[in-house]
Parts: C-alpha cells; sequence; structure tokens
C-alpha cells in the first residue's frame, strides 16, 4: 500500500490526539485516510495501542470526581493543572510521569477507583481515561485543552493549599543545599495568570515574593531559606496526599 504523505507536523498531531484518547476511528475520518493508516503511525511513535473499553469509560463506583474542594479532589486537580492533559475530543483526560514516579500514577488510580491499565514504558508512565463528569469539572476549576500559556484557576482554589500542594508537586521543584542542608524552593510555567494566582497565595502566608519573567517565555518564583521552610510546611504538614520524592525533600528525609 502507498504510504500518504503526512508531515512530520501532521503525524506528530494523530500521535499527540491518540495519546489524549482519540481513537483510530475518529483519526482515521478527521484525517480521511484508512484506519490501518493511523494506526501504522501511532505504532510508529511507539504508542501503545488501546482497547476499545480502556479509551471509553472510566469504571469507577460513583459520579463524583472533581466535584468539590476538600483534600484529595483539589490535590489532584493541581497535579492535573501541572501535569495533566485534557483531549479536545471525547472527555480524555490523560496524566504522564516520568518512570521513577509510578507509585504516584498508581496512588492517582487509587483515588479514581479506577480499573483502566496504566500504560508503561522505560521512561513514563501513563494513566489515560475518558469521563464526561470528570471533564467538565476540571473544566469548572479552570483546566482547559492546551492550558500551558492560558491556565487560569476558578477562585474557590487560589487559597487551597491542596490544590497549591498538587500543583507544586507537579512543577515545582525544593532543593537542600548539600553544605548547611538550607531548603529552597523554585516553580516556573509558561502561564503568567496561573503564577499571578500562585503569588498572591504566597502573600497570603505573609511571604516575599517577585514573579519574575525567565527567557521571555516564562514566569518564575523562587523562595530561600526560611520563606521556603514557611511554604513547605504550609502544603505539606497535616496532609495525607503529595508526592513522595518532594516530600522527602521537604523533611529531611533524603
Amino acid at each position: 500500500m502507498t504510504k500518504i504523505p503526512f508531515t512530520e507536523e501532521q503525524e506528530l498531531e494523530i500521535k499527540t490526539l491518540y495519546e489524549t484518547g482519540m481513537s483510530l476511528r475518529k483519526l482515521a475520518i478527521k484525517f480521511s485516510v484508512d484506519r490501518d493508516v493511523v494506526r501504522r503511525i501511532v505504532l510508529e511513535y511507539n504508542c501503545r495501542l488501546r482497547t476499545d473499553a480502556s479509551t471509553r469509560k472510566l469504571y469507577r463506583n460513583n459520579n463524583d470526581i472533581f466535584s468539590t474542594t476538600n483534600e484529595s479532589d483539589a490535590y489532584w486537580v493541581g497535579f492535573l493543572a501541572a501535569d495533566g492533559c485534557l483531549g479536545r475530543e471525547g472527555y480524555a483526560i490523560m496524566l504522564t510521569l516520568a518512570s521513577k514516579d509510578t507509585n504516584h500514577i498508581e496512588k492517582f488510580k487509587f483515588f479514581l477507583r479506577a480499573d483502566n491499565p496504566i500504560y508503561r514504558t522505560d521512561m513514563n508512565v501513563t494513566f489515560r481515561f475518558c469521563d464526561e463528569t470528570a471533564y467538565k469539572n476540571l473544566i469548572n476549576f479552570g483546566l482547559t485543552p492546551a492550558k500551558s500559556l492560558t491556565l487560569k484557576i476558578n477562585d474557590s482554589l487560589i487559597y487551597n493549599r491542596h490544590f497549591w500542594r498538587g500543583f507544586v508537586d507537579g512543577d515545582g521543584s525544593w532543593q537542600r543545599d548539600k553544605k548547611y542542608n538550607n531548603l529552597r524552593f523554585a516553580i516556573k510555567v509558561g502561564s503568567f495568570a496561573i503564577m499571578e494566582q500562585f503569588h498572591i497565595f504566597c502573600k497570603s502566608l505573609g511571604l516575599k515574593t517577585n514573579l519574575n519573567l525567565v527567557c521571555g517565555k516564562y514566569y518564575s518564583i523562587t523562595l530561600a531559606k526560611r520563606q521556603s521552610e514557611i511554604l513547605a510546611h504550609h502544603l505539606y504538614d497535616d496532609t495525607n496526599i503529595s508526592l513522595e520524592r518532594k516530600r522527602k525533600i521537604v523533611y529531611r528525609e533524603v
């Protein structure tokens, strides 16, 4: 069969759409080609083929997912705001992390009470599902497809420490210097709006923060020593869920 002359950009678009939940059938219709053509492309990009069941539905016991601002819901909304991806069709939601954070993907699956499979490669682990209620609730909280430059959360989350712990676990960085063991915090993202909201949250804790533009396209906030300790303990003390490797840095367990 003659190979369809897709450009590299088109092939990457097919890969991305498939990874965010669009089926092979819908991709074939969208690009006006046979289903086998898009199947070959996703295989060439080392995408793991899904069963229809794993793409259509989230198997769970209730429909209240992301419906509140309690600790678990708020945390995972924050983490998805940082590292998650919403598809443009099919109410698809996807979270991909480095293999070293496999345990966190498993926590997410447990939170959802889901039976959907976790997809694993040598470098990454991915959990994806489609759920209309979850998707619309995330939209209501401010998440959108292609959110990296435009993310702005609902006002109900601005002072929610669980949301910000999830967001920081996704996009923030905690480090301790080797000589004095002082804690340092940094975060850098593409959306000015979400960083402005994080700046407001930090100010509510009495922290002196500056919002800086980096390389003309990223916005960053950095804290040193005592300021970092204040933020860390406000985010992580007396909580039930966090990214374990970052929590260990905060509490000097590494």
